[in-house]
């Protein structure tokens, strides 16, 4: 099943269309969440960024077993915007009755559970997005940027230090981190940027930002190995 990937769901038209899918099921980027609206039930999953693993995941279900109206009261309440319903999830004190709480304003037959998710194959939505070259290099980098960065070959006096997991050219690195992004530190000042593997410095770069068309070809004569 093609999952969508949606940017946010912070007005009532989106949820609208949403709900209006043959399977209400999608990723939403900001927050970086699953949503899965069933029958009568709202499920919420959080994702942290550069989640790979679904099972380290935080669901939450709400909603009621005779009628999905409570789930759009509730919705309404939060004037549309899923962020505020997520803050509000977050807050909820499920050590007490949560109808004692006033983050969300739980009412009447809306019930609310909050559990860890058993799907492993949901991940970040920040992982699922096709690779694009950076217009400007961002004030904080991040491992999305150096995905970019890499892929795109906008960089300039990289340096692949010798390593003890053999990383010896750009695409390894670059299948690394695609695969096991929170494996990985970044250090940055201004446009120069050390990424390292588990504690261990694997290369160094300067950012530069230039317009490209296409994927850059991995120039060998511009890559430093170590020895």
């Amino acid at each position: 099943m093609k999952i969508p990937i949606l940017h946010s769901l912070e007005t009532r038209e989106q949820w609208q269309q949403f709900s209006r899918r043959k399977i209400a099921y999608a990723y939403v980027e900001t927050p970086s969440t699953l949503v899965d609206f069933q029958t009568n039930y709202l499920l919420v999953t959080h994702i942290d960024k550069d989640l790979h693993d679904g099972r380290k995941a935080i669901k939450f279900s709400l909603g009621s077993r005779h009628s999905n109206r409570p789930s759009w009261q509730l919705i309404q309440r939060c004037k549309w915007s899923l962020n505020t319903v997520l803050s509000g999830l977050n807050n909820l004190d499920f050590n007490t009755n949560v109808r004692d709480n006033c983050a969300l304003n739980i009412q009447g037959e809306t019930t609310v559970r909050k559990f860890f998710s058993k799907e492993k194959s949901v991940i970040s939505p920040s992982l699922l997005k096709p690779l694009g070259s950076l217009q400007s290099v961002p004030k904080h980098l991040e491992i999305g940027d150096i995905k970019n960065i890499l892929c795109f070959g906008q960089y300039q006096n990289l340096e692949i230090k010798r390593n003890a997991f053999q990383f010896n050219s750009v695409k390894a690195i670059l299948l690394q981190l695609i695969s096991h992004p929170d494996s990985w530190h970044i250090e940055a000042f201004g446009q120069q940027v050390t990424l390292s593997f588990h504690s261990e410095t694997i290369l160094c770069l300067t950012a530069h930002i230039k317009a490209v068309l296409a994927p850059a070809k991995i120039d060998s004569k511009r890559i430093i190995v170590k020895r």
